[in-house]
Formats: C-alpha cells, sequence, structure tokens
C-alpha cells in the first residue's frame, strides 16, 4: 500500500496536465512504491480522457489511477480522488 496519494483534479487543461503527470512520474524523491497518483477528470469535453488514457499506456506506471468524475466542481473531484486513494497521506 503506498504512504503518498497524489490526486490531481483537472478540467480542459490537457496540456499542462500531461507535463504535470511526467514531472510526477520522474520525479526521484520517493520510490515509486511508495506514492500513488489518482487523476481525477472532472468531466473534461477536452481530449483529456484519450490523453491521460494514452500517457498510462505508454509508460505503464503502477499505482496510478484514472476516473472520470461527472459531476461538476473541484469539490466533487476532490472528494472522488479522496475516495480513490489508497494512501496513508492525501496531497
Amino acid at each position: 500500500m503506498p504512504k503518498l496519494s497524489v490526486v490531481v483534479c483537472t478540467y480542459n487543461r490537457v496540456e499542462y496536465l500531461i507535463t504535470a503527470l511526467k514531472h510526477l512520474k520522474n520525479q526521484v524523491d520517493i520510490e515509486t512504491d511508495a506514492y500513488e497518483v489518482i487523476v481525477v477528470n472532472n468531466n473534461s469535453p477536452d481530449d483529456t480522457d484519450q490523453q491521460v488514457k494514452d500517457f498510462l499506456a505508454i509508460n505503464n506506471i503502477n499505482h496510478w489511477v484514472y476516473v472520470v468524475e461527472t459531476n461538476q466542481g473541484h469539490t466533487y473531484a476532490r472528494n472522488r480522488g479522496i475516495e480513490e486513494s489508497q494512501g496513508e497521506l492525501i496531497s
């Protein structure tokens, strides 16, 4: 079980999101098994869905979760990320 859950909520920001995910993947301060990343797409009408799925498929990363939250709003997205989290700490 990961110690840290990083919840990334997004809405129509795919260009910034993919960059952020690359940085999370390439970070070296914590071992990969010690953290998970939960990407919560808050029902974006852009191509966020396909871009994230492609990123995850290409990188084959363990402990990363992608979900779509159809209830619009940051609070819904954040709460969904918390629901999906397995870590002791949530960021």
